[in-house]
């Protein structure tokens, strides 16, 4: 308790904060906008990208996310992906080769898809073997289901991927979905408030604030209580606990025993410990 009445200067590191992605990031040269929408022979100069093209082709991103974003759990963030498709169509003004028979549009929109795809599987909670069990059980409860008419039993599933008990049962516990949600989307609860989940999922780690009100008011009290004290008793007081000195450092400095300084402190604390007990 006596060392919760020392001021103290929590400093907090900033993390750097990460840019978001703009055309304006990388080195362009201005260059004619020169029929892009047929076969582009010419999209950039010496790794410089053309600042026309990127823009003329920036509609091409937005669409290939929109369409994608139908496919996407509601937890995917749109403005990310559309950021990552734009990197994807400043790779492909870097990379195109002007002596393909392919079209700009066509090559880029497969590095736009490209780009996103890697994106989505960094940020996948599942590896590559468990995304591809999902897919062996979504079709074969799809073929079963067009077979029999109904949700096919695991039973039936199981004689399906010729699997024991055993290990039908590991793998669904292995592809069982995660659901996740954003905290920053909209939540309407029952009184039909909207509000995000950081509204309303609580911090276990803070103390509730009648609780640091109520601390911060015995501290002030207890730091008036000290400052009552005879001058000897705040000295060793401040020494032991806000100094860090030891008990026969005190004693030498005050030309006392070291029995006389822990008796002093004994007495001070105890003093403490009644007034605070009053209190609370």
């Amino acid at each position: 308790m006596i060392a919760a009445i020392a001021e103290t200067r929590n400093t907090t590191s900033r993390k750097p904060e990460v840019p978001s992605v703009t055309v304006d990031q990388f080195q362009v040269v201005p260059t004619p906008l020169f029929k892009v929408d047929r076969r582009h022979r010419s999209v950039s100069h010496n790794g410089y990208v053309s600042r026309e093209l990127v823009d003329f082709y920036r509609p091409l991103v937005r669409a290939v996310v929109t369409r994608l974003m139908v496919h996407l759990p509601a937890h995917v963030d749109c403005d990310d992906l559309y950021s990552v498709g734009l990197m994807g169509l400043i790779s492909a003004t870097k990379r195109y080769n002007k002596d393909t028979r392919e079209t700009f549009k066509a090559y880029a929109r497969m590095r736009i898809r490209g780009a996103i795809f890697d994106e989505l599987r960094r940020l996948d909670c599942l590896p590559r073997s468990a995304r591809a069990k999902v897919r062996k059980v979504q079709e074969a409860t799809l073929t079963l289901e067009q077979k029999f008419g109904r949700t096919p039993s695991d039973m039936e599933l199981r004689k399906h991927l010729h699997l024991n008990e055993k290990q039908f049962h590991r793998m669904v516990t292995r592809v069982k979905p995660i659901n996740l949600v954003s905290l920053d989307g909209a939540f309407q609860n029952s009184d039909h408030d909207t509000k995000s989940l950081h509204d309303i999922i609580a911090d276990e780690s803070s103390s509730p604030m009648t609780e640091q009100c109520g601390k911060r008011e015995l501290i002030t009290m207890l730091a008036d209580r000290i400052e009552c004290m005879p001058q000897r008793h705040r000295q060793i007081l401040s020494l032991y606990y806000f100094e860090g000195m030891r008990i026969s450092e005190i004693a030498a400095l005050f030309k006392i025993t070291e029995a006389r300084v822990c008796q002093i402190q004994s007495y001070a604390l105890s003093r403490l410990r009644k007034y605070a007990g009053a209190i609370i």
